[in-house]
């Protein structure tokens, strides 16, 4: 976030582009994308994230991160029809709107476009989401950084649940029950070795989800492990 604000200072422009290290953006994207500003009048206009892999590790989590089952509902993954959002992938700003709210909060690490969304969309704005516009993504490529990443979201969405009450959605609280149940389960396996079923049945759920791709199933259930500790450690730190 203390990087893109730096950026936006330097920038000249009245509208902000922004695209990250592991992003290719497409031909005719800012054109694509100042035209859907100019015909809605949103403050910031995004499209889909579609994570694509050069080697199996990163095709096996590109898939995991395309199935519902690893981004739930999120329009910009798994894509719907074009319309207002609560967020949008990367994004096309209008400067003014940007700077009125304050930029990027640097206090996030991760998750910073999500937390500039609902500012924007809190100060009257609209974050619109339009399908036409696909940005290839290259996912980590091994399940550790993944787990890394994951856990960075997890601890920023809850810093974010901290600055903004009752702004989380259902499906962000999920992740931290499913690590609370599993936990639960496996500590009293030492006593009630029958609970050792409910661990045994997730995995056995993500494996069906997956079939036949196994390392997809492993990358499922280490997004969904990762981002529940963090969100259970806590918020965190700059």
């Amino acid at each position: 976030a203390a990087g893109l604000n730096l950026a936006l200072q330097e920038a000249t422009g009245s509208v902000i582009v922004r695209c990250d290290a592991h992003a290719r953006l497409p031909a005719e994207y800012i054109e694509l994308a100042v035209s859907t500003m100019q015909r809605t009048g949103a403050v910031n206009v995004g499209g889909m994230q579609i994570p694509v892999g050069s080697n199996t590790w990163e095709r096996a989590i590109a898939s995991a991160m395309r199935s519902p089952f690893g981004a739930g509902d999120a329009k910009y993954r798994i894509g719907g029809t074009e319309g207002p959002a609560e967020t949008v992938y990367l994004g096309v700003f209008e400067r003014s709107k940007l700077e009125e709210v304050g930029g990027f909060d640097e206090a996030f690490t991760r998750n910073q476009d999500y937390e500039l969304n609902h500012r924007l969309i809190e100060a009257g704005g609209l974050v619109w989401f339009d399908p036409k516009l696909k940005v290839e993504y290259q996912p980590r490529s091994t399940i550790g950084d993944l787990g890394s990443q994951y856990y960075q979201y997890g601890k920023s969405k809850r810093l974010f649940a901290q600055k903004h009450s009752g702004a989380l959605r259902w499906r962000q609280l999920m992740p931290p029950l499913l690590v609370a149940v599993l936990g639960t389960s496996l500590a009293v396996s030492l006593f009630q070795p029958w609970t050792l079923l409910i661990p045994a049945s997730y995995l056995l759920a993500m494996l069906a989800i997956s079939f036949p791709s196994w390392r997809e199933a492993v990358a499922l259930a280490t997004m969904h492990v990762s981002w529940g500790l963090g969100f259970l450690v806590g918020a965190q730190t700059k």
